[in-house]
């Protein structure tokens, strides 16, 4: 997701310093490390039941819920920051087929400026916010659980755990989906910024946004299951028991 939006602050077409380039190029491959990490988090928050019954769990998963969001809505406001601040004129590139922010060279002030707010928000922000999120992650991963859990093997619990394993499977399709279509664009950008002219399709760009928007439905997966899981835990003992006796009594019968 976040590729698409940040060609305009950062794009290397108009731009005549080397630095802006690399800039360009770190940016490319923040991205990518910020889907495939959002992706790999939600895959495990999902298929992961601990986080649950743990006593952190709907904590966890409600400050999950938050980060995405703000990373789902963060490249929005790296466009339109800029370009409200007047920094340069926004124009068409007929090479590119992008629409860029031209920064010029003739204001140091200017171009420092832009620099900085590329460098600040279109890199430390983000990658800050997925190191600090990762390692939490690491965290919940490797500490083991303080009692081990059962589950039962009742109709209900096998349509909880069908539904934990779908939305697992279709978050592993959008990790899948965005590194395949992103790993190119980022190898494309770093063999511009040594000089090498490589042109790119118009579909390859309408590709690269649909792989973004996979991204984009992750914080609603969580909250699909955040709504299941309050659906189960009230779920009474009795009507589990019912359950699980008539599952017994289906299976003797069978």
């Amino acid at each position: 997701m976040m590729s698409i939006f940040l060609n305009k602050p950062t794009s290397p077409y108009n731009s005549t310093s080397y630095f802006c380039k690399v800039l360009y190029c770190l940016a490319t491959y923040t991205d990518l490390v910020k889907l495939v990490t959002i992706a790999v988090l939600c895959y495990c928050a999902v298929h992961n039941r601990r986080y649950d019954k743990e006593h952190l769990g709907d904590r966890f998963q409600t400050i999950s819920i938050i980060i995405l969001v703000i990373l789902w809505i963060y490249p929005i406001l790296t466009v339109i920051l800029p370009i409200s601040a007047n920094w340069g004129t926004v124009v068409y590139s007929q090479t590119s087929g992008l629409c860029v922010l031209s920064v010029s060279s003739d204001h140091p002030v200017q171009l420092i400026t832009f620099l900085l707010y590329a460098s600040i928000f279109g890199i430390g922000i983000p990658m800050s916010i997925t190191l600090v999120y990762s390692v939490k992650m690491l965290f919940f991963i490797r500490k083991k659980p303080t009692k081990r859990i059962t589950f039962g093997h009742s109709l209900e619990d096998n349509k909880f755990h069908r539904a934990d394993t779908q939305l697992g499977k279709v978050t592993l399709r959008v990790a899948v989906m965005d590194f395949g279509l992103n790993v190119p664009w980022a190898i494309v950008q770093s063999v511009r910024v040594f000089g090498v002219d490589i042109r790119v399709t118009i579909l390859y760009y309408l590709l690269i946004f649909i792989s973004c928007l996979g991204s984009v439905f992750n914080p609603f997966l969580f909250y699909r299951k955040e709504t299941r899981d309050k659906r189960q835990s009230r779920c009474s003992s009795p009507e589990r028991s019912k359950i699980l006796y008539t599952a017994t009594n289906r299976t003797r019968i069978n």
